[in-house]
């Protein structure tokens, strides 16, 4: 494997406890920054020459070569995507909830669009309604199963090779030394294909461009700037900065939404992650300390004469009470239309009479959120007032994410939106663990489960469902169950008894979680303060290992340290 003139970088790695020395409040983070940029994902490589779509039932031969066009990709890699995804529905279509994008009249626009710019005026193809992608999603499926069976057949020696290669590139893209530390970063280009987006994303189908070095802006020391080579041939970045003051590494326009993309450090070994994951955590610990008189001051401008405070003081009280996320103005032709607290609507609010309320509607990664609950009656008349007479305008017209977040730094300095949310997690975590401490002699599995049932409550509590229906899984889940019933039946010793019994155990636990439809790694990784976990591990003598897996443990080693007797 040749990569030219970029070469493996040399460092020291971290040692000792590098986290106690994490400066957040530092303007710049860095003195000296070096990194190889990023990896570029292998070149596309065309079809045989007799596998070939059909356009009005003639065969008909793509080109696979020309890319010269603002895609960078080829007609043919084009339609290989096209194909892909008809494949892919056709694998999924026993979950009849799942969309099925290649049946989609918004994403067939779309992806025609941009297909019919990559074809060229002078191609043959003028109707997407006569093309047939048939004998190439068969060559596509055939192509899967045939290297599925060849992984299954590849010797020891070949998987070792294949491991060097990764390693290879990992070796040279995959660490940036950072004042003299080498620490692991992200280093892989996005690799092109067709969006999707969330839920009814108004720009899925559209083809992602092949990203080149002119796309890439790299931030390192310009006395540090890497020799740019893809697939081994000399080319240049897209532009350099040396920026101190910001963390990621390199950065790239979205070609289908314009926003950036930004690759840095790995987030579990990064000490600009870690430090601010600290200072979150010390944020909402002290939020906890002064609940109480913040919700005084809140609910004393519930009756505000300013209407800007009130409608303040009133989306306070719907965080405090949901954990709403804040919620950004979106340009619905870009963006699919998800809303926030701040963003809400007035037909997003049923007022039920008896100061309950129903809220309903769709929010981040268009993930469903709907509660009914009673509110503080100084709400409920804020609320009817707001929407008097207008069912489609804002519920908050004079408030925004960012007059939120600078009203919640008038209640507490430094608390915002997120660290709200934070403690209203972490919280939960406290008091329900307190309540749930292990007995020693419990069993270990036993010990998780009753983690992951307060977790559960976390999850549910922060809306954290999973963007996939669960139906098959749950499915599944249960079949599962079955059959380790029946096994239970025909084991005959006490001890494999309680093997199965355990594994029932788990099942059933994975079986509420897919109920719910809920994801607990997102609460554990994000919300959760870990010092409460490794204090209640330590309590109860529950190993740490069946809470965290290692990904988490290497994100979360700065509190590993954490006594018993900590609390949040």
């Amino acid at each position: 494997m040749k990569y030219c003139d970029v070469q493996e970088l040399k460092a020291s790695e971290r040692v000792g406890k590098w986290w106690e020395n994490v400066d957040k409040k530092k303007e710049k983070k860095w003195k000296t920054l070096q990194h190889n940029g990023v990896y570029f994902p292998p070149l596309y490589e065309s079809l045989p020459s007799n596998v070939k779509i059909l356009y009005k039932g003639k065969p008909t031969k793509l080109d696979g070569k020309n890319t010269k066009n603002k895609f960078n990709i080829s007609a043919e890699e084009a339609a290989v995507f096209f194909s892909q995804m008809i494949d892919r529905d056709e694998r999924l279509k026993s979950n009849k909830k799942r969309a099925r994008y290649s049946e989609d009249p918004v994403f067939i626009k779309n992806f025609w669009k941009d297909w019919k710019e990559i074809l060229g005026k002078n191609s043959e193809i003028k109707n997407f309604k006569d093309v047939n992608f048939s004998p190439l999603v068969k060559y596509l499926y055939e192509s899967s199963e045939n290297k599925k069976k060849a992984k299954k057949a590849t010797s020891k020696e070949e998987k070792v090779i294949e491991k060097e290669q990764k390693e290879a590139i990992k070796k040279i893209y995959g660490y940036a030394i950072v004042d003299g530390i080498k620490i692991p970063m992200d280093y892989a280009v996005e690799i092109p294909g067709l969006y999707q987006g969330h839920g009814n994303h108004p720009l899925r189908g559209a083809i992602k461009k092949r990203l080149e070095p002119s796309d890439i802006t790299l931030n390192i020391s310009k006395k540090n700037i890497p020799k740019c080579f893809i697939h081994g041939k000399p080319c240049k970045w897209g532009f350099i900065v040396e920026d101190p003051e910001v963390t990621w590494l390199a950065s790239w326009k979205n070609p289908i939404t314009g926003e950036s993309t930004y690759k840095g450090l790995k987030r579990i070994e990064s000490h600009f992650v870690c430090g601010e994951d600290i200072e979150k955590f010390n944020k909402a610990r002290k939020l906890d300390q002064n609940i109480e008189k913040i919700r005084k001051k809140y609910k004393k401008d519930l009756n505000s004469s300013q209407q800007d405070v009130k409608q303040l003081a009133t989306a306070v009280y719907l965080l405090d009470e949901l954990a709403i996320r804040p919620g950004t103005e979106k340009d619905e032709s870009k963006e699919a239309g998800t809303l926030g607290l701040t963003t809400l609507k007035c037909n997003n609010v049923k007022f039920e009479g008896s100061d309950k309320i129903t809220i309903d509607f769709t929010g981040k990664s268009s993930i469903r959120f709907t509660k009914n609950f009673k509110v503080n009656s100084a709400v409920y008349k804020n609320l009817q007032t707001s929407c008097s007479g207008k069912k489609n305008g804002k519920l908050f017209p004079k408030i925004n994410a960012t007059s939120l977040n600078g009203y919640l730094k008038t209640l507490l300095p430094g608390l915002t939106a997120k660290v709200f949310r934070t403690w209203k997690a972490s919280s939960i975590l406290q008091k329900q663990l307190e309540k749930n401490v292990p007995k020693m002699d419990d069993l270990d599995h036993e010990k998780k489960i009753l983690y992951d049932k307060v977790n559960i409550e976390v999850a549910l509590a922060l809306n954290h469902k999973r963007m996939a229906d669960s139906d098959v899984r749950v499915e599944k889940i249960e079949n599962k169950i079955k059959e380790l019933k029946q096994k239970k039946k025909t084991v005959n010793t006490d001890k494999q008894k309680a093997t199965v019994q355990k594994s029932i155990d788990l099942q059933e636990m994975k079986l509420i979680e897919a109920k719910e439809n809920i994801s607990l790694s997102t609460s554990k990784v994000n919300y959760l303060d870990p010092r409460i976990t490794v204090s209640w591990c330590k309590k109860g003598d529950t190993p740490i290992e069946k809470i965290y897996n290692k990904t988490q443990l290497k994100k979360f080693v700065w509190a590993m340290s954490t006594d018993p007797k900590w609390k949040f």
